[in-house]
């Protein structure tokens, strides 16, 4: 089977531009769709997404049922959406590779392959961060996996940390009042590739002493190449010209 592996290639413009300048650029453009899929408004209007709309910090993405839906956000990340979700755009990635791409989910799932920026998901039932390639799905439970790089999961209760240097790929957060668990084996809500069990003992009890840089990453995905035939929905993305904007 031939593997694509994404190339990154989209530079980076808005680097050191002011910051009204970074706030007029749009967040991301779509370049798959399969299904409905629209931009809902404050005010619950709906405004139908088509292939190359642009999306902004604000936006509300949803998906139909038996939609899947593509984003290439402007920090070279790709972003899929399952069928039947709603994730809000909240803020522009790429004035500073410091500053996280900022999302909330608030039901169905996301798989996502890493750009520049890190991740940050709020969800009503943990906060979700960290550099990689990861899927999440959340209806009555989250539950998050990673195929590259790592993740934390976080709430009240406790946090946990997925991927390189941890002790598990997949995890579960069954409530809000729950402290997040790992799991050893991915999560039928989930439809990525499956990186293989983790190497840790049969105990899933939540392991909060993981670090994302001691240790050897366990998944025999490399941390950061990800085959795109084998993740939902994903079409290899073309690149993106941008053209800067003059001072």
């Amino acid at each position: 089977m031939k593997t694509f592996f994404l190339t990154l290639f989209l530079a980076l413009p808005f680097c050191g531009l002011p910051a009204s300048a970074a706030d007029d650029q749009p967040m991301g453009r779509v370049t798959m769709i399969q299904g409905q899929a629209y931009v809902l408004s404050p005010n619950r209007t709906r405004r139908p997404l088509a292939r190359n709309a642009q999306v902004h910090a604000g936006d509300i993405l949803v998906t139909e049922e038996g939609t899947r839906m593509q984003v290439r956000m402007a920090d070279t990340s790709v972003l899929g959406l399952h069928p039947d979700t709603e994730l809000h755009l909240q803020a522009f990635a790429g004035a500073s590779v410091s500053e996280p791409l900022r999302l909330r989910l608030v039901r169905g799932g996301f798989v996502t392959i890493a750009g520049v920026n890190p991740l940050r998901v709020e969800s009503s039932l943990a906060l979700i961060e960290g550099e990689g390639s990861a899927e999440c799905f959340q209806d009555t439970q989250l539950y998050c996996a990673v195929y590259g790089g790592g993740l934390r999961l976080s709430n009240a209760e406790g946090e946990l940390r997925l991927g390189v240097g941890a002790n598990h790929d997949f995890a579960q957060v069954p409530t809000a009042g729950t402290a997040p668990i790992g799991l050893l084996s991915r999560p039928q809500e989930l439809t990525g590739p499956d990186p293989g069990p983790s190497a840790s003992s049969a105990s899933s009890a939540v392991d909060s002493g993981g670090s994302l840089q001691g240790g050897a990453a366990r998944s025999n995905v490399a941390p950061d190449r990800i085959p795109l035939e084998n993740l939902p929905g994903f079409t290899e993305p073309e690149p993106i010209v941008v053209t800067p904007i003059k001072q």
